[in-house]
């Protein structure tokens, strides 16, 4: 899985297979290079002129396609509720906060 985040997501987070569709359009995932079998990491690339961000969002796994536990339905789920910030200053203020919480 670090070979996939250090080496082919650096190398072109763009790249077509990285690409989702629909409600999914904005996010990547990574399928096989180096994750198990049916195992998916969704990832979102943030490319503005101050900061470019490859933030790493969620792990799913393992795939059983159909069912309501599905990890690209419990995904985009996610996505719709907006469970993930949508700008990077979301994200970092987002951060920010849960830090101070933590202390």
């Amino acid at each position: 899985m670090i070979s996939a985040i250090a080496t082919k997501i650096l190398s072109d987070p763009f790249a077509s297979h990285f690409v989702l569709t629909g409600a999914l359009k904005r996010y990547g995932r990574v399928k096989k290079m180096g994750l198990p079998e049916r195992y998916r990491l969704f990832f979102r690339v943030f490319d503005t002129p101050e900061l470019k961000a490859i933030v790493i969002l969620w792990l799913g796994f393992p795939r059983k396609e159909g069912a309501k536990g599905d990890y690209y339905e419990v995904f985009t789920k996610m996505v719709l509720k907006g469970t993930f910030p949508d700008t990077l200053d979301e994200l970092i203020a987002e951060a920010e906060t849960t830090q101070d919480e933590l202390g």
